[in-house]
């Protein structure tokens, strides 16, 4: 693509960009909140061109719904798509329009043109944070589902309720619920249509409740709550250490406490002491398993600490074998995490399916039941 070509697309994105800012500046007075499809058409298309120049491009794309449906993709959102697509394209021209788009605001300011709400509740990070009222509490689970229960639950209820389905209070995710989330994923032009709230649905639902009943209404919903983040035991042979900081960092990174004796001894105290005040206060313990930790004395005195407290019913203890090691004799059929040959992420997650308790995504399985079985 010449440079001409990539001029032409810069001036068709900031002839978009003005307006758009004409449009969530001015808002109500005849203005929706909300970009219109042929704006985000518009947009994906000078997208599509410049995917030559830069791939990476792509990935400001929006998902435009079919027409008739609900189209809530706020004046902001796509001014910030826009700003991220410019100054991939042109980064010389952001001064340009930041400059712009403050003489707009202090000219409609002046005018008393401002709409209500719009420069103050529509940004993008309003809308994550937002969101957050809809999310299940645990750490790491992405979708609310029948069977869940709890806060989430009691908000999408009152949300969906208010926006005009009928459903009654209450704290369970249950099939009723399931049902009216599936009416709304219809209506709001969802590409998903599966009664559960994932990350598409619980977007739609923060902006559809901002355009229809404004943000005071979330002031009505419970507040989300914030769970406190487990706390793990690493439990292993110094031969492994290398692999056991990498671990360690990695499951910092997703929000786990990790207690290791190279960061929590405490010089004068006894040794077995720290390590069984540890371990019972843990809400569990990875062993990381290998022919080096195989035997030796700490890890072996770790785990049996671990068993002790797994006899009083607490179920604490993850084994993460490194090789082909066998699990001890009295523990043969515990399910392991096997590390052997997998990568740390891989290795992570499934480490987080265990501290966490996250349940597996049920993949579906597509069948002809006409078909000769065998």
């Amino acid at each position: 693509m010449s440079e001409t070509e990539r001029q032409k697309i810069v001036r068709t994105l900031k002839s978009l960009y003005d307006l758009e800012v004409s449009a969530f500046v001015y808002g109500g007075r005849g203005y929706s909140p909300y970009a219109s499809r042929d704006a985000l058409t518009k947009f994906n298309a000078q997208l599509k061109r410049a995917e030559q120049l830069e791939p990476t491009i792509a990935d400001f794309e929006f998902s435009i719904p079919d027409k008739g449906s609900n189209v809530v993709t706020p004046h902001a959102e796509l001014l910030n798509a826009l700003k991220m697509a410019l100054e991939t394209l042109a980064p010389d021209t952001i001064p340009q329009l930041r400059d712009y788009e403050q003489e707009r605001r202090r000219s409609y300011a002046e005018e008393g043109r401002f709409a209500e709400g719009l420069d103050r509740d529509d940004s993008v990070d309003d809308i994550l944070r937002l969101e957050e009222y809809f999310r299940d509490p645990r750490i790491g689970e992405n979708l609310l589902r029948v069977g869940d229960s709890g806060v989430a639950s009691r908000n999408i209820r009152h949300a969906l309720r208010s926006l005009g389905y009928e459903i009654a209070p209450g704290d369970l995710y249950d099939e009723e619920l399931e049902l009216r989330v599936i009416s709304f994923q219809k209506e709001y032009g969802h590409n998903v249509v599966d009664g559960q709230i994932g990350p598409g649905t619980r977007r739609r639902l923060t902006r559809a409740v901002l355009a229809k009943l404004g943000p005071s209404f979330f002031a009505r919903l419970e507040p989300p709550q914030r769970p406190s983040s487990p706390r793990v035991f690493l439990s292993y042979a110094w031969e492994d250490g290398k692999i056991v900081d990498k671990l360690d960092q990695w499951l910092r990174d997703q929000d786990i406490r990790v207690w290791r004796d190279s960061r929590e001894f405490v010089p004068g105290k006894q040794i077995p002491d720290l390590i069984k005040t540890a371990i019972r206060e843990a809400d569990k313990v990875v062993a990381v398993y290998s022919r080096r930790s195989k035997g030796r004395d700490w890890p072996a005195f770790e785990i049996k600490i671990a068993e002790e407290l797994e006899r009083d019913g607490k179920e604490v203890l993850i084994y993460l074998v490194l090789d082909d090691t066998p699990l001890p004799s009295h523990d043969p059929l515990r399910l392991a995490v096997m590390g052997n040959g997998r990568t740390l992420k891989e290795v992570g997650q499934d480490l987080l399916h265990g501290i966490l308790g996250w349940r597996r995504e049920v993949q579906r399985i597509e069948y002809d039941e006409n078909e000769v079985i065998g």
